[in-house]
């Protein structure tokens, strides 16, 4: 098609959308469709345009996590035009000139992509209004970079790059937590990744585009000299984000702030010495997070800390809250614990009328402490539902993420394809000791577990379900969920109406 033809295709539509009362509609739904033609936009330090082969992606770092966009060239080439000088109603000439059409479609078009990739009704920042923020560190690209021809362009869940990477740094810690998740694998220290090779994936990380390293395990200050590692990732430009529960000493956390490190997550799970030492299985540990707290924010290290809350710790969460209201905290994030593939009791876990009431009390510590600092989280535990509650939750299931966009390297080097997986040849992908990322993502045992073939699963209800296809490659699955329950990733997910009964699952 020329440029004539869909330029003249785009303002039919436009006209039709216009006198149907969607655009109006769009509008007054998305900010985005509000700003002027004089707001300057651009691209945040934090925020990454990047193109694959067949289509761009827009990406940013979040704390402990990531947010990423699939998109069309044109929509690449729209946000790389956002470079902190040019204006809405820059931009919209620009369109004009080049392609045609009227000045409100034009408009409509360059507001139609903020929207697209929500740029503003996100909690999660992906540009910057640059009149706001004139001293801000933005990044400046190229449109020219994004162009695709149009009949190489296909959008992909599966990106032919990592953009993220969750580096198992050890597998010890100086903690035996009751709900840990874990794999316990112990792993001597010679066949463990050595710093130089750590090094070299870090280098060829940043040089392919991953721009953060989500730092898990073990706890990785039971690594000898991870800072040193830490400060060789910050030199590299890659956000390291850390969630521990080892102690820090006053020294330890200013050569933490020396390596670049801004912010921890720090575990906090019980309001009292004796119940929090119990739960995760180490005397002392309540006055030694304390200490923690206050040496990491002496020395310009932010903290927030994680609370996972069992049967035991439930009933106290008021005071936990009002004792962590104490701490010089960011905010504190409370979780319900879930069911580990490596470890599991009767009684740990909390029920689902028990999560409604500690969903009660969060509502109202919220209402009381209006600051925003308090964060909820709540998991299902598929195996302790209704039969009601887990069809809405199979329904509204989210896609799983496996080998999409993060990379999972275990502290000897083995890849993943889940933090929570066991590390068995079974569930193994590659080993960067002897392959290098791409290798690994781009290698066939990582295809192969990404694109499962169906005839893995005879025998089991999934083999002639006519959902298949889009249970294992439109929502991508969830096999720890199936691993949980029957002991095999070859299976439905446990809230699949058509999964069996799983009385006895993996403890």
């Amino acid at each position: 098609m020329s440029v004539a033809s869909m330029a003249e295709q785009e303002m039919k539509w436009f006209q039709e959308a216009k006198d149907s009362g969607d655009l109006d509609k769009q509008r007054k739904e998305n900010a985005a469709y509000q700003l002027g033609d004089d707001v300057v936009l651009a691209i945040p330090k934090d925020s990454f345009l990047r193109r694959d082969s067949r289509q761009v992606v827009f990406y940013g770092r979040m704390f402990l996590d990531m947010w990423v966009r699939k998109m069309t060239p044109s929509m690449g080439i729209m946000l790389a035009l956002l470079d902190g000088q040019r204006s809405l109603g820059d931009i919209s000439a620009m369109l004009q000139e080049e392609v045609g059409g009227s000045k409100e479609l034009n408009d409509y078009k360059v507001r139609s992509v903020l929207a697209q990739v929500d740029v503003l009704t996100s909690e999660h920042r992906k540009v910057i209004n640059r009149k706001r923020e004139p001293d801000a560190t933005i990044r400046v690209y190229n449109p020219r970079d994004f162009f695709i021809p149009a009949e190489q362009v296909r959008l992909s869940d599966y990106l032919e790059k990592p953009v993220g990477m969750l580096w198992m740094p050890t597998s010890v810690c100086q903690t035996d937590c009751a709900y840990c998740y874990a794999t316990r694998r112990p792993i001597a220290r010679e066949d463990m990744l050595s710093d130089q090779r750590v090094r070299e994936l870090f280098d060829e990380a940043a040089e392919i585009g991953i721009r953060k390293i989500n730092v898990d395990g073990g706890d990785v200050f039971c690594r000898p000299g991870v800072i040193d590692l830490l400060a060789y990732a910050d030199s590299l430009e890659l956000q390291c984000d850390i969630s521990t529960k080892a102690y820090v000493s006053k020294d330890m956390a200013k050569a933490i702030y020396d390596a670049g490190i801004r912010l921890i997550q720090i575990g906090f799970d019980a309001p009292f010495p004796d119940l929090f030492d119990k739960v995760v299985g180490a005397k002392g540990a309540f006055h030694r997070t304390i200490e923690t707290i206050r040496n990491c924010t002496d020395a310009g290290v932010t903290c927030r800390t994680n609370s996972i809350i069992i049967q035991e710790t439930a009933p106290h969460i008021e005071e936990l809250m009002e004792l962590l209201y104490t701490l010089p905290l960011r905010d504190m994030k409370v979780a319900t614990a879930f069911r580990s593939l490596h470890r599991h009791r009767d009684g740990l876990l909390l029920t689902e009328p028990m999560k409604e009431q500690l969903r009660k009390k969060i509502e109202k510590l919220q209402q009381k402490h209006p600051d925003g600092k308090i964060k909820f989280e709540c998991r299902s535990d598929y195996m302790s539902m209704t039969p009601q509650a887990k069809q809405s939750s199979f329904e509204n299931f989210p896609r799983c993420g496996i080998g999409q966009e993060v990379i999972i390297i275990a502290p000897d080097g083995r890849v993943v394809m889940c933090e929570q997986s066991p590390h068995g040849d079974e569930y193994v992908v590659g080993n960067l000791k002897e392959q290098s990322i791409m290798d690994v993502w781009s290698g066939e045992e990582m295809t192969r577990f990404k694109f499962i073939d169906r005839s893995q699963f005879e025998g089991t209800v999934c083999y002639d379900c006519e959902d298949f296809k889009n249970c294992f490659h439109g929502k991508g699955g969830c096999f720890i969920m199936t691993v949980k329950a029957y002991g095999t990733r070859f299976g439905p997910h446990p809230a699949c109406p058509k999964a069996p009964s799983y009385a006895s699952p993996i403890d």
